[in-house]
């Protein structure tokens, strides 16, 4: 046994760093039993080698496809592809994945860098079969049908022009809107630059419109308001106009008439609504003027009347209304504010009447003229002064209503039919 441990412990020294087999003495010269358990130690000593497997190969095999940046439309050339223990269906397949991938990394890129419009033209392109529901409904959640305009209006606008293009024409026009894009990014102006610019933008475009939304309402509500005091207004003048209504009659003291409506209810609401002493005493002296001015014409007409059937002048007036039972209503006279007045009253009055009843006699005569001058005629073959005979033309005037205006007034009457007599002799020696 001591001859056996001295011969391993020459064998450790003798063994190589490497894990090489240890060199074994021959047979003959000692007795050792090699299948001993004692010997099991040295396959453990010895280091092993790694074996790659399949995904690790194809891993490596990527990223070598990888860092050679090789064209994913390039046509497949196995004598660049790297030497990797593989079947050549293994590459193959391994190559059409990397060009897959590949290719998806390129179009993401590519449509990264494209802007919304370009992106939106790109996707109708690609899916230039499909109707307009059935596009919005296939992409509604694409970035690249979203991204495009606020509304479906807008994309399908965008569409329909798309869809009026031959594909050369829509290859230009996305081109074109790449190139624009290029442009902007050609000015040194970064994405993150760029993106802060639209957000200024776009916040200063919502600020001036926050501003005019603003205004618009102070508009509106100024205007509102104005509305509001304006039937305010008018419904407080309809109120106190019916007080006084109620209340004014003729001649009444503007500040007594004032005092009695204050003290109906009504009067209450009226202030309410906002209608001020101003407006109250110019409501008051219109309604007074108004009922004074009433009260005028009806006195007027009458005493006119009585005036007129008395068939008296102008001077005469005064003995007339002295006799009316009218001026004996002391409620008449002072309406129209005291017997005096009321004869300049009724003197005007009848003036205006006459002046307006010589001025149709006046048509009426002219109107007439033929006749008149037929009239003339027979008178003068009878020998008969027709100036003598005036009063015959009022009996052939009769029927005419212009004339019945100045029956009452026999001075005028006459005037007039002598100047018409006058004006006939003259025609019919001119003739």
């Amino acid at each position: 046994m001591d001859d056996l441990e001295a011969e391993l412990m020459m064998l450790e020294a003798q063994a190589e760093p490497t894990g090489a087999s240890h060199a074994v003495p021959d047979a003959g010269e000692n007795d050792v039993d090699l299948d001993d358990d004692r010997f099991d130690d040295d396959d453990e000593d010895e280091e092993e080698i790694h074996e790659f497997t399949l995904a690790e190969k194809s891993a490596l095999f990527l990223s070598h496809l990888r860092s050679l940046d090789l064209s994913p439309f390039a046509p497949f050339d196995p004598t660049i592809l790297p030497d990797i223990d593989l079947t050549p269906r293994q590459r193959q397949d391994l190559f059409d994945q990397y060009c897959h991938e590949r290719a998806a990394e390129l179009k993401a890129a590519k449509l990264a860098a494209m802007d919304p419009r370009q992106q939106f033209l790109q996707l109708v392109h690609e899916n230039r079969k499909l109707f307009w529901e059935e596009m919005k409904r296939k992409f509604k959640k694409d970035p690249r049908f979203s991204g495009y305009g606020s509304t479906d209006r807008e994309r399908e606008k965008l569409w329909k022009e798309a869809k009026k293009m031959k594909p050369d024409e829509l290859k230009r026009a996305i081109e074109s809107a790449g190139a624009s894009s290029a442009t902007g990014a050609a000015t040194g102006e970064s994405a993150k630059q760029a993106q802060e610019r639209k957000r200024a933008a776009a916040e200063e475009a919502f600020r001036a419109r926050e501003a005019q939304v603003r205004a618009d309402l102070a508009s509106a509500r100024q205007h509102a308001t104005k509305v509001l005091r304006k039937a305010n207004a008018d419904e407080a003048r309809a109120l106190f106009g019916s007080l006084l209504v109620d209340y004014a009659r003729a001649g009444d003291d503007p500040a007594g008439l004032l005092a009695a409506v204050r003290r109906d209810a009504r009067f209450q609401q009226v202030v309410q609504l906002g209608l001020g002493m101003a407006g109250m005493q110019d409501m008051v002296g219109a309604r007074l003027s108004e009922l004074t001015a009433a009260a005028e014409r009806m006195v007027c007409e009458r005493l006119a009347k009585e005036v007129t059937m008395a068939r008296v002048g102008l001077e005469s007036v005064a003995s007339v209304l002295e006799k009316s039972s009218w001026t004996q209503d002391a409620a008449v006279i002072k309406s129209v504010g005291g017997i005096e007045k009321l004869e300049a009253i009724v003197g005007r009055y009848l003036a205006q009447k006459r002046a307006e009843a010589r001025g149709m006699a006046v048509d009426a005569l002219a109107d007439a003229r033929a006749s008149i001058e037929a009239w003339v005629v027979d008178r003068l073959a009878e020998g008969v002064d027709p100036e003598a005979e005036v009063h015959g033309l009022a009996y052939m005037l009769r029927s005419d209503p212009r004339w019945a205006g100045v029956d009452g007034m026999q001075e005028v009457a006459e005037e007039l039919m002598r100047g018409a007599v006058k004006s006939a002799i003259v025609s019919l020696k001119s003739q």
